[in-house]
């Protein structure tokens, strides 16, 4: 086989012979002698590489550069050349392109000001001497969001009162796809949401009416359909429709069986590890209820969840056993029950079952790629050797495809040294991985020893390490103490066992096993050993297990655990449920006590299930397991019917299970025609062995029934309503309106209100309130003359009589009547009313300091009004307090009869104003005499906004302002710490941390991992500390090296510029921006910076303990390129990129809007 030169290399004929002639005869000599000389040569293989689809937005002059970065670097020696492919061809990186770069010494793209023809397929290429390794295929997709069509015209659409009602929308075409909603726009501008239990939007767009109800017009609002491209921030609005709605005319509206409006297909593919939504969208008058079933098994278990108000079933982190058919269930209590049947198919991408992997060999040695992988459909396994289809490569004598492998015997290091790769791929997707075969010849290492001190409990599988390195393959042997292992064989199944790795395996350990172990890796070339030593320990047991525990929902119940462990080794007690961790809850429910009790309070059915405690220390962990059942409400009532009569009707229905504990009572409820969607209790305390029950019913109604049933646990939810409906004819009301009263807004007038009644009161058509008044004179001889007036509308609830004497008394009346006639209260007594009341007249006189108790608080005095001046109502008096520099005042009020108050609503170190009024039912009377008091200072208030966000595993960002109440002038703030263990709060944990008046947000560092935090802040002034404010937040756990990229990444993080120089500029992150919206905030950050039109970024040093840092040097009167990266882990998040100038001259500037943030970056330490 021909080895690949890079381009690169420079290399003439010259000295390829001088290299044939001398150098490489020299290096065989020294490998084949036995000498420590080692080639380190290797194929290129891949380290970072591109995802497998990237979008990317177009660029316009009028936004923000946002750069595509197409990720691809490698290692291998020598240093591996780069190449891109775009669409199948060459792709050159054009000098006369400066949109795009590439990353000096690694492949990795940059494409700035991306424009459409950018789109494609890229693939990068790695090629040294040996080999060419491949990334990824990356499709780089242009977004976009087209506009509606049909242009800004507005359809009308009429349709009855309770008629289901489709609107279809036809959305633009997006990539990515966009979301699709529809909104209630008001000429004004103003768009509302439209959503509720009867309106539902598809995943088509179309908008569903269940029902229409008169409060679904339009009016002069306009229905539209709007579509949504979050990762273009895109929204567009068109399809606009005017709904009028026409009344119905009939008391009872039309009633309607369920009817089918949308439902997903009927045969569905979900992806395995993803969700799937199944709609199912029924309207009907009243609202039909919707239930899911699952056809011979349930649904999935806390996997499944119902959105969109039952209408549509999500399940989440599919799986093959989720396949199956599935139903969901519409009724109302009219007609027929409705019903859809749908069959969920699961398949998958591609997935390795055996990944082939990097190896190398020493010559003469054999070795065979293995290349496995499911899926479903079943995926196609294709080969490629150096990037070139295997089918296509010349065959060689010592290569043999077996299947989806390839055998490689008697490997030779100048002609088997190859980059493969294998290709996994199906309808949905593929799997890619990029290996190579090194044939080398190196002497025997051991590249990872014993460790020098490993501990394991008696009884343990102990591994101690050994991994040997060299061509050919070592062969590894043990030995204890000095004596040789015989025992220890490869994959014998004695107690000691060496595996493949060289790793001794010790089966079942003896506490006569600790002593020293030495390993020996042995090839041709040469040998090497490593020793490391093995202590045992006492083995960890639980002493108290946990016990079973049944409760009732709303019980608290607590689970015991202690263990004893080797004196030497710390226990820890942990809890899991169902093998899952439990952390004390956000909402204090679940909590762990300091004797390492698991409580539960108000316990739910969903805690039902097996609890574990596990006793850990840092060498082993046992377990033991105890069950927690929880009795729940009932299961709703099945089979509900109602057998009508003309005032009666009698329900019926069927148990429908207690969940372990006895139904002691049912309850009736009903819906009417006026009211579809409210239900109302009609009759409760019904004995749990009866199952029909007859119900007396109002006149002029149409009733549908439901019922629920009650336990000592709780109440259940709602059956399925009644298919019967039951309607009742008209009679004259049964009761007047409630709520009557009389009384003004001005001083000349009287309204009389009530509230209006619901039209199941009605009882009849042409239902109308006969309002009556009449001036209550004191004498019991002068006549009295009664004013009526009608209203028909029964919704009004109440009317205004002007030009009335102020604040005199009636007696109203408010009765109801409809066309069978006068209501059953007709002669029910009347309410005494008055008319407005006016402006009192009078202030009160003399207001006097009695006594100054303290900054806050005085005594103070007055001289009453007269009565009379009140004109109304004689509620009492106003007390008005307006300290100095503010603009609104504060107030307390007494009583009528009072004369002299105590005023506690002064402010601190202040000149307060107080002025003293009377008032009455509608109006302030007019204010005494100032008087005013001259407070001195006190403790200040608590700081405001007091907030604590995670930086990491050891720090807090704490954030703040100036308190509101200084009462004095401020000195600085306080800060003490202290932690908290369930409910167990410790004593501070350092002392008080002063910080300077000016610093206003601080990194709190030096925490330790994965604990809880509280921290008192106190403002301080010349009166000493005032109270404190307080925040609990808590540090992150310490994760494995594997579990740290399954983190999300810190949000994006903000800069401000603190002060420039001419060579310098001094930045603050902002680690608060990110956390404001949810996001981590990162543990540390640096600055990148460039100027303005270079290409390669600059970096500052990573900034641990700080908030700020300063970048120099920088030139004079130069425009830079800044951006600030977040940092946490493995994990970088760049922030925007903005442009900052130098200065020319040598003075320093003070950037705009630093003033707030000239604040050294606070530490604690």
């Amino acid at each position: 086989m021909q080895r690949r030169l890079p381009s690169s290399a420079g290399l003439h004929a010259g000295c390829l012979t001088v290299f044939a002639k001398f150098i490489a005869p020299l290096l065989l000599f020294l490998i084949s002698s036995g000498t420590s000389a080692r080639a380190g040569t290797s194929p290129p293989y891949m380290v970072r590489g591109p995802p497998q689809e990237l979008l990317y937005k177009s660029s316009n002059p009028y936004q923000e550069d946002r750069p595509i970065v197409l990720d691809c670097e490698a290692k291998g020696d020598p240093v591996p050349e780069y190449k891109w492919i775009k669409n199948g061809q060459e792709f050159s990186v054009s000098v006369s392109d400066d949109r795009i770069a590439q990353e000096p010494g690694k492949g990795t793209l940059t494409i700035h000001r991306p424009k459409d023809i950018d789109e494609g397929l890229y693939q990068c290429r790695a090629e040294n001497f040996y080999g060419i390794s491949l990334s990824n295929a990356v499709y780089l997709r242009r977004a976009g969001l087209d506009t509606f069509q049909g242009g800004d015209s507005t359809e009308e659409i009429v349709v009855d009162e309770g008629q289901a009602l489709t609107i279809k929308c036809y959305p633009p075409v997006g990539i990515p796809r966009p979301n699709v909603f529809w909104t209630l726009q008001s000429p004004n501008g103003a768009i509302t949401t439209v959503n509720g239990s009867r309106i539902s939007v598809d995943p088509e767009g179309a908008l569903h009416f269940s029902n229409v109800t008169l409060r679904d017009a339009s009016g002069e609002d306009t229905y539209g359909c709007s579509v949504f491209s979050p990762f273009l921030r895109e929204y567009k609005t068109g399809q606009w429709k005017k709904l009028i709605v026409k009344p119905s005319r009939s008391a009872a509206p039309n009633k309607a069986s369920p009817v089918l409006q949308y439902t997903s297909p009927k045969n569905l593919t979900g992806m395995l590890g993803r969700f799937i939504d199944i709609s199912c969208i029924y309207g009907g008058t009243p609202l039909p209820e919707i239930r899911w079933e699952r056809e011979n098994a349930p649904l999935p278990r806390r996997r499944h969840f119902l959105t969109d108000f039952g209408k549509v079933l999500r399940i989440k982190h599919l799986t093959f056993e989720d396949q199956g058919t599935y139903k969901c269930i519409a009724s109302n209590g009219i007609g027929e029950i409705a019903s859809h049947v749908f069959t969920l198919t699961v398949e998958s991408l591609p997935y390795w079952i055996v990944e082939p992997e990097r190896v190398t060999k020493a010559e003469d040695e054999n070795h065979e790629f293995v290349c496995m992988a499911g899926g479903i459909p079943e995926p196609r396994i294709q080969w490629f050797v150096n990037g070139t289809p295997i089918e296509n490569v010349a065959r060689t004598a010592n290569r043999v495809i077996n299947g989806n492998n390839i055998t490689l015997t008697r490997v030779q290091k100048d002609v088997d040294t190859d980059n493969y790769q294998c290709n996994a791929s199906n309808a949905h997707g593929y799997i890619f991985a990029d290996v190579f075969i090194n044939v080398m010849a190196m002497e025997a290492s051991i590249t990872e020893p014993p460790a020098a001190l490993s501990e394991a409990v008696e009884g343990a599988l102990i591994t101690i390490t050994c991994r040997p390195y060299g061509a050919p393959q070592p062969i590894v042997s043990w030995d204890k103490d000095g004596q040789i292992l015989v025992s220890a064989q490869l994959g014998n199944g004695s107690r000691y066992e060496i595996q493949r790795s060289g790793d001794l395996l010790i089966n079942g350990s003896h506490f006569d096993d600790s002593g020293y172990f030495t390993c020996e890796a042995r090839n041709r070339f040469g040998m090497q050993r490593a020793s490391g030593r093995l202590d045992i320990k006492k083995k960890t047991k639980i002493t108290m297990p946990p016990g079973d525990i049944e409760r009732n929902a709303g019980d608290s119940a607590t689970f015991r655990c202690s263990a004893s462990s080797d004196p030497n080794l710390e226990v820890l007690i942990e809890w899991a449920r169902d093998d899952e961790p439990i952390k004390p809850s956000e909402s204090g429910r679940i909590f762990l006590t300091n004797d390492n009790s698991l409580i539960i309070t108000d316990a739910q059915e969903v805690d039902s299930g097996l609890y574990k405690c596990i006793a850990r220390t840092r060498l082993d962990r046992v377990e033991a397991t105890a069950s927690l059942l929880v009795r729940d409400v009932p299961n709703p009532p099945l089979n509900v019917k109602a057998q009508c009569e003309r005032r009666y009707a009698t329900v019926s229905w069927e148990h429908g299970g207690d969940n372990r504990d006895p139904v002691f009572e049912y309850i009736i409820q009903y819906s009417t025609s006026f009211e579809p969607d409210v239900w109302d209790d009609l009759k409760s305390g019904i004995h749990a062995g009866t199952f029909s029950e007859s119900i007396e019913l109002s006149p002029w109604v149409n009733y549908t029934f439901r019922v629920k049933a009650f336990s000592a646990v709780g109440l259940s939810n709602a059956s399925a309503p009644s298919q019967e409906a039951c309607t009742t004819p008209p009679d004259v009301p049964y009761k007047n309106p409630d709520n009557i009263q009389g009384r003004g807004d001005t001083p000349n007038n009287l309204i009389i209100s009530w509230t209006p009644m619901p039209e199941i009161d009605h009882n009849g058509p042409g239902f109308y309130y006969e309002v009556k008044y009449t001036r209550a004179d004191p004498d019991p001889h002068a006549q009295r003359i009664e004013e009526i007036i009608i209203i028909k509308d029964w919704r009004q609830n109440n009317v205004t009589i002007v030009d009335q004497p102020t604040y005199v008394p009636y007696d109203v009346q408010v009765m109801a009547n409809n066309a069978v006639g006068h209501s059953r209260a007709w002669y029910g007594p009347p309410v005494r009313g008055f008319s407005g009341e006016d402006r009192p007249t009078t202030a009160p006189g003399n207001p006097q300091v009695q006594k100054l108790v303290d900054g806050r608080t005085a005594e103070i005095s007055w001289s009453p009004v007269p009565a009379d001046s009140i004109n109304g109502e004689f509620k009492g008096y106003k007390i008005k307090v307006t300290p100095e520099g503010e603009k609104t005042h504060r107030e307390i009020r007494v009583a009528s009869y009072a004369s002299s108050a105590v005023v506690d609503v002064l402010k601190p170190a202040s000149a307060n104003t107080i002025r003293v009024l009377a008032y009455n039912g509608q109006y302030d009377g007019p204010a005494s005499d100032e008087i005013v008091i001259q407070t001195g200072p006190m403790p200040p208030g608590r700081p405001a906004d007091f907030r604590a966000y995670p930086m990491g595993r050891g720090a807090i960002f704490l954030q703040w302002k100036e308190p509101t109440e200084p009462n004095g002038r401020l000195t600085h703030y306080e800060i003490v710490p202290y932690t908290v263990e369930g409910l167990m709060v410790s004593q501070p944990i350092r002392k008080a941390q002063n910080v300077p008046l000016h610093i206003n947000d601080l990194k709190f560092s030096g925490l330790t991992p994965d604990t809880m935090y509280r921290i008192y802040l106190y403002a301080v002034n010349d009166k000493g500390r005032g109270e404190p404010e307080i925040v609990e937040a808590a540090t992150e756990p310490n994760r494995t090296s594997a579990a740290l990229p399954l983190l999300p990444p810190p949000g994006t993080p903000e800069y401000l510029v603190i002060r420039k120089t001419n060579d310098s500029l001094i930045l603050a992150w902002q680690p608060h921006a990110a956390a404001a919206e949810g996001d981590r905030t990162g543990e540390y950050f640096y600055v990148q910076y460039k100027r303005a039109g270079d290409k390669e970024w600059k970096s500052s040093g990573s900034v641990m303990d700080s908030l700020q840092t300063e970048i120099q040097p920088l030139e004079p009167a130069t425009t830079y390129d800044i951006r600030v990266v977040a940092v946490e882990a493995s994990q970088e998040t760049p922030g925007p990129t903005g442009q900052e100038t130098t200065l020319l001259a040598r003075e320093g500037e003070m950037a705009p809007g630093a003033n707030a943030v000239l604040r050294s970056a606070g530490i604690v330490k």
